[in-house]
């Protein structure tokens, strides 16, 4: 499918390094399905040294043959593939796909290249379109706004949320001193971070009807509004490649055009540990620019999978041993949760060394992961599906109900009395990070037609609308 190809075409050789280290294994290989791949393989090589490329012509030609001939069931199968390959938009994908079923392999790449042609031209309109949007005004309610992007956190492996192990003592820490409220009924809309963040940075909502290339991105408007934008990502680093296939997420970051109007800063190179996102934060905006309106976006590697590779050695707090209640674990699996804690025990201090940045501004910080991930809690498996099986609620519970928690300074407490209030009032209210731009204006103070303040978590007339993860 569509996600899977980008996947595919978006990894970076760093995620694809990890994915090998921890999945091709010889307890891997040596399966049913490792045996028949090995096979395959060995197949493979000793054809190719056997024939030295020099093919008689008549098992080309049958291979030609074959390929038209799987060519013609796929247009012949269920689906209406001319409709397919005729649709103007994603929308109209869509609705053509709506009742039919892509039944062959064959229809799922063709559908899967369409929808990237597709969102490659959606693109175009994106970027058209964020050249002409326009601002009325603006309060600079917040003179600087921090936004943190997680990366695979599991709501359970929180402090914040009950669990019992010590993963995030300083975030706890702010919790009980009344600087960071917790909101307790939080969604992402997807469980694959270069869609969440097509909703997240877009004002278009998941249940919007029409297509989001028709919608203003944040930053732009936060940029036209007077806010200096810094973007710092430790996964969606400007390069060639991703320019070039990033479509769903990485590409409207990336694309040269819409980086300009969004940010006007943002790091070159990715780091080992996410803490090296405060250097580059500190190397690129010095002291003298905080006097402006000032919104940064700190995009962190969190608990990405591989996890063990997410914390310095030096700061583990857990190993296999300390997981030897749970029985239902072997010793690999125990290892693997505690890495996993490890990483979130790391994010928690780089989090904290974010905050403690702008302690002495007046800054609102919000904190919030692209989605959630499974390590052996709710189902006994690690990593995410595809899509899931989100009609599951174990699945929903793990992959995308997430933490989120907004966090202000003492300044900021002082001289926003009301909007604390507001904030503490509004922790119990379900919310989906898809509405998260209007939020985001309304405490900027950004006067905009593309403000809707039945999506503003904090607005009187909010209404939740979240759209329930579908299995389709």
């Amino acid at each position: 499918g569509p996600e899977i190809l980008n996947v595919v075409l978006e990894t970076t050789g760093r995620e694809s390094g990890e994915f090998i280290d921890k999945y091709i294994r010889p307890d891997v290989l040596f399966t049913g399905v490792g045996l028949v791949l090995l096979c395959a393989a060995a197949h493979i090589f000793v054809s190719r040294y056997e024939v030295r490329g020099n093919w008689h012509p008549v098992p080309r030609i049958i291979l030609a043959l074959a390929l038209l001939a799987s060519f013609g069931i796929a247009i012949g199968s269920r689906i209406n593939m001319v409709q397919l390959l005729c649709a103007p938009s994603v929308v109209e994908l869509d609705r053509h796909i709506s009742n039919q079923s892509l039944n062959t392999p064959m229809n799922n790449l063709l559908f899967s290249i369409k929808m990237r042609m597709l969102a490659s031209y959606a693109l175009d309109d994106l970027t058209a379109f964020q050249e002409q949007v326009t601002v009325d005004g603006c309060d600079h309610t917040s003179p600087c706004m921090v936004l943190i992007i997680g990366e695979s956190y599991i709501k359970r492996h929180s402090q914040l949320y009950g669990y019992q192990r010590p993963t995030t003592p300083r975030q706890l820490a702010m919790m009980r001193d009344s600087s960071l409220t917790v909101f307790t009924d939080v969604m992402t809309p997807s469980n694959l971070t270069s869609t969440v963040f097509k909703h997240v940075f877009s004002l278009h909502s998941a249940d919007d009807p029409t297509d989001w290339s028709h919608f203003p991105l944040f930053p732009v408007l936060f940029r036209k509004a007077g806010y200096q934008v810094t973007f710092l990502t430790n996964q969606f680093v400007k390069t060639v490649t991703q320019d070039a296939f990033n479509i769903s997420g990485g590409l409207f970051l990336n694309h040269t055009r819409l980086s300009q109007l969004q940010f006007d800063q943002r790091n070159s190179e990715s780091h080992q540990y996410d803490m090296g996102l405060l250097d580059d934060y500190r190397r690129l905006c010095p002291a003298t620019e905080t006097l402006r309106p000032r919104l940064i976006i700190f995009h962190l590697a969190g608990q990405h999978i591989d996890f063990h590779k997410r914390c310095p050695d030096s700061l583990r707090q857990f190993s296999a041993a300390d997981y030897a209640d749970r029985q239902d674990l072997n010793d690999d699996e125990r290892q693997l949760v505690a890495d996993y804690d490890n990483a979130t025990y790391y994010n928690d201090k780089v989090v904290d060394a974010i905050v403690r940045t702008f302690a002495g501004d007046e800054a609102i910080v919000i904190y919030m992961p692209d989605h959630g991930e499974e390590c052996f809690d709710e189902l006994h498996r690690m990593g995410r599906l595809p899509q899931g099986q989100p009609d599951d609620p174990r699945v929903v519970r793990a992959e995308y109900e997430i933490p989120f928690w907004i966090w202000c300074s003492p300044s900021y407490r002082k001289r926003h009395p009301a909007l604390m209030a507001q904030i503490g009032a509004a922790r119990r209210r379900t919310f989906s990070t898809d509405h998260l731009p209007h939020l985001l204006l309304s405490l900027a103070g950004i006067h905009t037609a593309y403000y809707r303040p039945e999506r503003d978590l904090l607005h009187p007339h909010y209404q939740s609308g979240i759209v329930r993860p579908s299995a389709k």
